[in-house]
């Protein structure tokens, strides 16, 4: 059993890697031919505009998003297809209903934020416009959040991760192509929501025909006592990401808002192989749990954390390494965002590092630890950043997100061991650490001995001398008898696939 859950972890966290992988490249360069078109200034007021809507999209949720995961997954262990269909019903009649009550009271609001609390009158526009696209964002989550739980993860990565990300990115090079700038770019994001949502529903209808005839299930208390601290906690821990944008916008320039964005467009890229096993291993948690398999649960647990440090940590130092190059590609003006991303950074390898943390508690139904802890992860954030702020500035913010990042994922590890004695840690994960020391001493004698330049290509040549020689010291580590497992049962199943052809 260990085993088989191993491999399907191991399979759908590869597509969603490089379903990932597919998505920031894809917004990496539409966010680069947008900042190169309108500059610091505009970009910061969309910067802005986008995270009053996440704000409201979170709002709009209602905490069913992962209420979605959790119990579409529990049911269909359970063989419940009633409560599935119930389970779903509920989630979306709830973020309809609440989308259009928050999209009518920000439409009224929009000039009150813009110049009230912002100070900042070009925000208007695009809060109202973008404002039109939170119906279909919210419904979009719910139907994906649904396949996600009925394991059919592949459907979520390929509407959020492919095809949205090139829609946006086709529409936002003729907007712009045909002059309208802001306008233009803030268009796009709407018709990008409109087509998710289209997406959802076909993939929906198409793999989940058979609730369609099935009467509904509805425990409405069941599912509002889990929901509704989830709604809390997920605004709560949002703040860490989108705090810094809004505080920025209110005290400081739209510029700065702008390049501050434009750091934090770093962080996915580290995340990717923690938010692919994560969206692989919820599902799993709530089937494990519910059975109590906790023997079972800890080792996946481990062997997740150590998969994901392995291919995290090598990305971490090329990004800081080569953080000044990076910036440079999004034009002039974005200079000062080096710094602040090699700082959140930091704190976001000691998250990944720490484990799936928030998601076990989150699967196994402590939904009140994970209010609190987002609640303290809030106000310790909002008071940091006010403090360093009027100090510090833009590094200020940044050092405030680093400082309550690594608090809260202390708090969140420890409140793991004290519920189920269980750690993400084993003597493994030293093998891809000093791993990537060894590949880290061995490009800087390169490049201090062979007086390398900064160009292109000598950048190139040390990714590539980093890579290979991390790649040859974890080999020369040796794998776990878990990782020999998945890998002999991944070649198999390649020799049984290669043999079919042939014949």
């Amino acid at each position: 059993m260990l085993g088989t859950n191993l491999l399907t972890i191991a399979k759908n966290a590869g597509i969603g890697i490089g379903g990932r992988i597919f998505f920031l490249g894809a917004r990496f360069c539409t966010t680069i031919l947008i900042t190169r078109t309108i500059g610091p200034e505009q970009y910061g007021v969309f910067a802005l505009a986008v995270t009053i809507i996440t704000v409201i999209d979170a709002l709009a949720l209602m905490g069913f998003e992962p209420a979605m995961v959790k119990f579409v997954a529990q049911y269909k262990a359970q063989n419940d297809i009633s409560h599935v269909k119930g389970t779903i019903c509920l989630g979306l009649g709830i973020c309809l209903v609440s989308s259009l009550v928050l999209v009518v009271a920000g439409l009224l609001a929009a000039e009150l934020i813009a110049n009230g609390v912002f100070h900042k009158s070009a925000l208007t526009p695009a809060l109202r416009l973008m404002l039109l696209g939170v119906p279909f964002v919210s419904l979009t989550l719910i139907i994906l959040s649904a396949l996600q739980g009925a394991k059919l993860v592949k459907y979520r990565i390929f509407v959020q991760q492919v095809l949205m990300p090139i829609f946006r990115f086709v529409v936002v090079c003729v907007l712009l192509w045909l002059g309208y700038q802001i306008t233009g770019v803030v268009w796009a994001w709407v018709l990008t929501s409109i087509f998710g949502f289209i997406l959802a529903v076909i993939f929906f209808t198409k793999k989940m025909s058979s609730l369609f005839n099935m009467p509904a299930t509805v425990e409405r208390k069941k599912m509002f006592s889990f929901s509704l601290p989830l709604l809390f906690s997920q605004l709560f821990y949002q703040n860490i990401n989108i705090i810094g944008i809004l505080i920025i916008g209110a005290f400081l320039t739209a510029a700065e808002a702008g390049i501050y964005t434009v750091a934090m467009r770093a962080i996915p890229f580290i995340l990717i192989p923690l938010f692919a096993y994560n969206a692989i291993f919820s599902p799993i948690i709530s089937d494990l749990f519910t059975k109590q398999e906790m023997k079972e649960l800890e080792s996946i647990y481990k062997t997740g954390s150590k998969w994901v440090i392995t291919i995290t940590l090598p990305v971490f130092i090329l990004i800081v390494l080569f953080s000044e190059e990076i910036v440079s590609i999004f034009g002039p003006g974005f200079a000062e965002s080096a710094q602040i991303m090699i700082i959140v950074l930091i704190a976001q390898m000691f998250n990944v590092s720490s484990g799936s943390t928030g998601i076990l508690l989150s699967m196994t139904g402590k939904t009140l630890y994970n209010l609190f802890n987002s609640g303290t992860l809030c106000v310790l954030n909002i008071v940091l950043t006010l403090l360093l702020i009027s100090r510090f500035g833009i590094i200020g913010v940044a050092w405030a997100y680093a400082i309550s990042i690594i608090i809260i994922q202390l708090l969140q590890m420890g409140e793991v061991w004290c519920l189920y004695k269980m750690h993400p840690y084993s003597f493994e994960h030293l093998k891809p650490v000093l791993s990537c020391l060894v590949a880290f001493l061995i490009i800087r004698f390169f490049e201090n001995s062979l007086f390398m330049g900064h160009g292109p290509i000598s950048s190139l040549v040390l990714v590539i001398i980093f890579v290979v020689s991390y790649g040859i010291f974890l080999m020369l580590a040796g794998v776990s008898q878990d990782d020999r497992m998945i890998l002999q049962k991944i070649r198999h199943k390649i020799l049984r696939r290669r043999g079919a052809a042939i014949q």
